[in-house]
């Protein structure tokens, strides 16, 4: 008779070990369909779940990313942020004094 070759079931806890993640957090996946299961017990109320590695490595495949780093090539156009810090440090920074400076001569035109 010919054997099947029938890869090993992982149980929850299991899983919840190699995904880092704990047993409730597996249960939400289910319940999301984010993650296949083999109902492997007779009960309907606490169901016994069980994956299969097949599901478990597509699983890792699909929520894997990947961040690029942002290059270092300058646009034509300045962000606003860049613009700000280029007018208060154009004159030395000394922005305060301009203030001031501005301030006093408003006060000096107030008066009568």
């Amino acid at each position: 008779m010919e054997s099947l070759a029938i890869p090993r079931l992982l149980s929850l806890p299991e899983i919840a070990r190699t995904l880092s993640v704990s047993a409730s957090t597996i249960h939400d996946l289910v319940r999301h369909g984010e993650l296949a299961f083999v109902h492997s017990g007779r009960g309907t109320e606490r169901r016994h779940l069980t994956f299969s590695q097949d599901e478990v490595v597509s699983f890792i495949k699909r929520h894997t990313k990947r961040d690029y780093a942002v290059s270092a090539h300058k646009t034509a156009r300045k962000r606003a942020h860049e613009l700000a810090v280029e007018r208060a440090t154009e004159s030395g920074g000394n922005f305060t004094a301009r203030r001031e400076a501005r301030r006093a001569a408003a006060r000096e035109a107030r008066k009568p």
